[in-house]
């Protein structure tokens, strides 16, 4: 009983370490967001800078509006669609008001296959705008460097590598007490 006691401190050591550990390393909630801010003026759209944060972005729905929004993935290809009202309509209690040479945001799902995002007109399908937003997932990983989609090994393979340290060292513990004690391993 001797021996197995140091064993199960030994063991419910680690287990207590573990939880803490993976806490500091993985946030609990990863998904981002990217904030695009545009500026318009007549019929020119100007990509101004973008950001990404932790937190959800709306549900963009695929409707007919103003402007249509493309989420580019690689090779350009689309991973989602949408659309975009004309921020320069302000909706009052007795009509609308119209305001050109405005800034406006827009907010769509940040995953690391991101790689841009287009704006053309829903009518004629012309190309507005386009943002590059690899330098900004880029950025926000030398922020973010423990964020599980900006690691180099993936999840999975951290959590096999503390599986297998935790084996080792309970079988190197076990070994030692087994020689310890004169019997054979």
């Amino acid at each position: 009983m001797k021996t197995r006691l140091p064993i199960l401190v030994v063991i419910l050591l680690v287990l207590l370490v573990i939880p803490v550990a993976a806490q500091d390393i993985i946030p609990n909630d990863t998904t981002k967001t990217m904030i695009l801010h545009f500026h318009i003026n007549g019929s020119t759209i100007t990509f101004l800078d973008a950001r990404m944060i932790y937190g959800h972005s709306p549900d963009n729905l695929d409707i007919a509006d103003k402007f249509t929004g493309k989420v580019l993935g690689p090779d350009d290809k689309e991973i989602k669609k949408f659309g975009i009202s004309d921020a320069r309509i302000t909706y009052m209690d007795k009509g609308t008001k119209f305001t050109d040479n405005i800034n406006f945001s827009v907010k769509v799902p940040a995953t690391m296959d991101l790689t841009g995002v287009e704006i053309s007109d829903t009518k004629t399908g012309k190309l507005l705008a386009r943002a590059d937003t690899t330098q900004v997932m880029m950025n926000f990983c030398t922020a973010h460097p423990r964020d599980p989609d900006c690691s180099r090994i993936p999840l999975w393979m951290i959590a096999a590598g503390v599986a297998a340290l935790v084996l080792c060292a309970g079988a190197a513990g076990w070994y030692l007490l087994r020689k310890k004690k004169g019997g054979s391993p």
